[in-house]
């Protein structure tokens, strides 16, 4: 699956390849890596839990350098954050924050559709489809989280 959103290019990849970088993220469980190519090497960006991990890349192949650092809560959360968001449409993430500090996901609602719409300058059928397109995505990328394992 390919998603493009300004000048980023998501590609989801299913396969996996035996020794490679890629299998050996996927055996241990990374879910966020992000794997870029400056002069001639691949560099690898990836949030990983298993400290074996960086040995067995080491053994991989020729690594240049490994760079770790431990990660806050917060900075995690703003990885998967983005991760989440990143294929929304910027109307689609206006309408869902909109809609969200407004109210309108809370029980009770606090707003109703058509006061959001009237704040947003558009019909309540498109803040509806806004809305319904957004969720989508984003339970599409969580549940997609979950079948990793």
């Amino acid at each position: 699956m390919i998603h493009v959103e300004n000048s980023y290019v998501i590609v989801e990849i299913k396969t996996v390849f035996q020794g490679t970088i890629s299998k050996l993220l996927y055996d241990h469980g990374v879910s966020y890596f992000q794997n870029l190519f400056d002069n001639n090497h691949e560099i690898w960006n990836i949030i990983y839990n298993d400290k074996s991990l960086i040995n067995e890349i080491r053994n991989e192949g020729k690594v240049i350098d490994v760079k770790s650092s431990e990660l806050s809560l917060d900075t995690i959360m703003k990885v998967y954050y983005n991760m989440l968001l990143n294929n929304l449409s910027p109307r689609q993430l206006t309408v869902l924050k909109t809609a969200y500090n407004m109210g309108y996901f809370n029980f009770p609602r606090k707003v109703r559709v058509n006061k959001l719409s009237s704040s947003l300058g558009i019909s309540e059928t498109t803040v509806i489809q806004h809305i319904r397109a957004a969720e989508h995505e984003i339970l599409r990328k969580l549940f997609s989280l979950d079948n990793q394992d």
